[in-house]
């Protein structure tokens, strides 16, 4: 099946429900300029519903992926908890210019990004609040380093921050499991450690955590390392001496942020690396 068009899924759910083949009560929810409100990615459009009252996530494929019901089917019977969502997805769902594309759904999860927040953050020189993410992320990631399954494309945009502060992980289409096949998605270049390759294990998330926790933990000790339009928590080589500086007194950081240069996408004992970090 050939691409879908982010016009044509705009067209298509513009008509409500009525394009939707066995979803019923679906409403496509709209800014007060009476634009649909949604967000686009490389593979999928996520639209905000109403779906029986409720607001809903609608997350729209804009291509085939292989394996795509064995990863929503693992989501429902193998995940508990609440720090990844859990979508339902209904194949051949949407007619979109004469064709059918898949669609998953699942409650809204009202928060900003961990990009928006550290964005956030970066404007208004909020040392503070740069802390709470890192106390924050640290929680999620611990818990994630429990499970058997792993994000897959770990990144501040796929990570919502609830009002409350914790945080949960959308765009599970990557997800990594042992009983599940490997996904062919690669994940997003500034997130993927450049060793990992197609073949990958339960370490895939080890680099975007490190990354994410290094900068963090640097950044809200030295405000001058935000100099990019964006809080993007990827530690450049010119900035590698500068946050050793920084993190000097912390050394479970410093094994932290030398791992991130490592040859390896692998970081033996994160999971208690992290903890220290916690408990400090």
């Amino acid at each position: 099946m050939a691409k879908i068009q982010l016009t044509q899924i705009l067209d298509s759910l513009s008509f409500g429900d009525s394009l939707l083949r066995t979803l019923r009560e679906v409403e496509p929810l709209r800014n007060p300029n009476g634009r649909l409100i949604f967000s686009a990615g490389r593979e999928s459009i996520v639209f905000k519903v109403l779906y029986r009252g409720a607001p809903h996530a609608l997350k729209c494929y804009l291509r085939h992926q292989p394996f795509r019901r064995q990863r929503h089917n693992y989501l429902h019977s193998a995940i508990s908890g609440d720090i990844i969502v859990h979508p339902q997805l209904f194949e051949k769902e949407l007619y979109v210019n004469g064709t059918q594309v898949d669609v998953s759904l699942y409650e809204w999860v009202e928060g900003r990004s961990l990009d928006w927040m550290m964005r956030k953050a970066q404007h208004d020189e909020d040392c503070q609040l740069f802390g709470r993410l890192l106390d924050d992320f640290l929680r999620l990631a611990t818990s994630l380093l429990e499970c058997e399954w792993r994000h897959g494309d770990l990144k501040p945009e796929n990570i919502i921050v609830r009002p409350s502060g914790e945080m949960i992980l959308v765009d599970c289409d990557a997800l990594y499991a042992p009983s599940l096949p490997l996904s062919s998605e690669i994940g997003t270049p500034l997130w993927v450690h450049p060793a990992r390759g197609d073949k990958y294990d339960s370490h895939i998330d080890d680099y975007a955590i490190a990354l994410i926790v290094v900068f963090l933990s640097a950044v809200k000790g030295d405000l001058s390392l935000c100099k990019s339009e964006s809080a993007v928590a990827m530690v450049p080589q010119q900035n590698r001496e500068a946050i050793d500086k920084i993190i000097a007194n912390d050394k479970s950081l410093l094994l932290l942020h030398e791992a991130i240069y490592a040859p390896t996408h692998k970081i033996e004992n994160l999971k208690t690396i992290l903890k220290c970090i916690v408990h400090q």
